[in-house]
């Protein structure tokens, strides 16, 4: 119930983060759409409005179909009848941009289709921009369409985002309570994991603490019987298991010790020259008086030539009494458990 209500606790909140990140991102790119659209409008209408001057003072009129057009996020280009005077081009952009509160550093030039080039460029610094404004590539200019001139605002990217403040900063407050939340979702995983392997080393413990505990009870009973005073052979055999099952819970114990101390150092295991035939009948001697206690059997056939290998003779000892007390806990008759050994 608790693994259940953790996971839909995490789902829950992950929906709800994937849903928060979702309206933050159409905000952002909503926020940067009409900012840029707020932007080109500005600057088309003041460039309309110098447009508009030139051909009162000329005395023509507009009579070019769409004159105005954006290259890019930060250029404009406008089309005219005739070649402009630089200064008063750069005198009617400073008070249009002025009127439209577009108070960014711009580079203009002027361009005649009569020579083919670029007859002027200036750059209009701002009192308040700093001046280090990247220059205008050159630009290709159509020289079939007739006399041009442009303008280009080389700080753009730089002002567009200080306009964007507020979602820059949500933007990562936002990121920040993502990780946040990662964060808090590796504790609650690593705390879960941590509840299950306490779970499966007392499961592990009472499995491997039982069964001595059993034997060493059914050992006890066998002695304190009076027809065990005329059979000093099994006296000596069950004494023999007490004393063997006593070992193996002091065994336990020391292991617990050492698992208590994982953290700050790896535990050690003691490889050495194990008799495996020796581990077996001692197992298998361990369990007969629990097996004959419910009628079951058990028997070990020994069929290996060589008897050694090179393990942990404690770990392998706990290795085949695991085996042996599933067998007889999972059995659904009286368990007739059979071990045999061989070389491969």
């Amino acid at each position: 119930m608790l693994k259940l209500n953790i996971r839909l606790l995490v789902l829950l909140a992950s929906i709800l983060l994937v849903f928060l990140i979702l309206i933050q991102v159409t905000w952002v790119r909503k926020a940067i759409e009409i900012e840029e659209q707020h932007f080109s409008n500005k600057v088309t209408s003041a460039l309309i409005d110098v447009l508009y001057e030139i051909q009162r003072n000329s005395n023509d009129t507009i009579d070019i179909f769409d004159p105005i057009e954006q290259v890019n996020e930060s250029m404009f280009r406008v089309r005219v009848h005739d070649t402009i005077n630089p200064l008063y081009l750069e005198s009617l952009l400073r008070l249009e941009f002025s009127r439209k509160e577009l108070n960014e550093t711009f580079e203009y030039g002027i361009y005649d289709c009569f020579s083919d080039s670029l007859i002027y460029r200036n750059i209009v610094l701002k009192s308040s921009m700093p001046d280090n404004t990247v220059p205008i590539n050159d630009f290709i200019w159509d020289d079939d369409e007739g006399h041009y001139f442009s303008v280009h605002f080389p700080n753009r990217k730089r002002t567009f985002f200080s306009k964007l403040d507020f979602w820059i900063y949500s933007s990562l407050f936002l990121i920040l309570v993502v990780m946040f939340f990662a964060y808090t979702i590796t504790i609650i995983s690593r705390q879960k994991k941590i509840r299950e392997i306490t779970k499966d080393f007392i499961n592990n413990m009472t499995h491997e603490f039982k069964t001595p505990i059993a034997t060493i009870r059914l050992s006890s009973e066998a002695l304190m019987r009076d027809s065990i005073i005329n059979q000093p052979e099994k006296r000596e055999k069950y004494a023999k298991i007490i004393q063997l099952e006593t070992e193996r819970l002091q065994n336990q114990v020391e292991r617990i010790l050492q698992l208590a101390t994982m953290e700050r150092e790896q535990i050690q295991v003691s490889m050495a020259k194990a008799d495996m035939q020796s581990i077996v009948e001692r197992v298998v001697s361990t369990f007969e008086l629990n097996i004959d206690a419910i009628g079951g059997k058990i028997s070990y056939i020994d069929q290996a030539k060589n008897h050694f290998v090179l393990g942990d003779e404690f770990h392998l000892f706990n290795i085949i009494s695991n085996l042996i007390d599933n067998a007889i806990k999972y059995a659904k008759a009286e368990p007739i458990i059979e071990i045999k050994s061989l070389n491969e």
